[in-house]
């Protein structure tokens, strides 16, 4: 049969019934961080995360400026350029949307579901801002 008497996890001593002291009557050590949970997780995610924004914008623009140097730079290796944009663009625009998800949300839930959702919209966003920087840069574009 298992006892429903609490004991103090310093000392192993029994505590008296409906004992609510903050202290082991025995030993004196701290009984209510041992004993009762904490409140963490709602209090700690009511606070808005906030948001470098220049990083912010940083890693937003860095693959757009190193698709039109390599543009720049490799003029005849368009598919360099390419490719830097297309996976710049990708983790750059996950980078940001789970910056975004993490401001924006409330709980642990909805703080991913937006990150995905952010992060979706903002990939397709970084390729296209990449693809218009390669174009500005000068590549040529060639379709057959």
């Amino acid at each position: 049969m298992v006892s429903d008497k609490m004991s103090c996890p310093h000392c192993q001593k029994e505590l008296p019934e409906n004992d609510s002291a903050a202290n082991c009557p025995v030993c004196g050590k701290a009984l209510l961080s041992q004993l009762s949970p904490t409140p963490t997780t709602v209090d700690s995610l009511a606070t808005k995360q906030k948001i470098s924004w220049p990083f912010f914008f940083a890693v937003l623009l860095a693959p757009v400026l190193l698709t039109s140097l390599t543009v720049l730079i490799f003029s005849n290796k368009g598919e360099a350029a390419s490719m830097v944009g297309l996976f710049g663009g990708g983790i750059s625009g996950i980078i940001c949307g789970v910056m975004l998800g993490r401001r924006f949300g409330k709980t642990h839930g909805l703080r991913i579901v937006l990150g995905v959702v952010f992060a979706l919209i903002m990939v397709v966003v970084c390729v296209a801002m990449n693809s218009f920087g390669c174009l500005a840069s000068g590549y040529n574009l060639n379709l057959h």
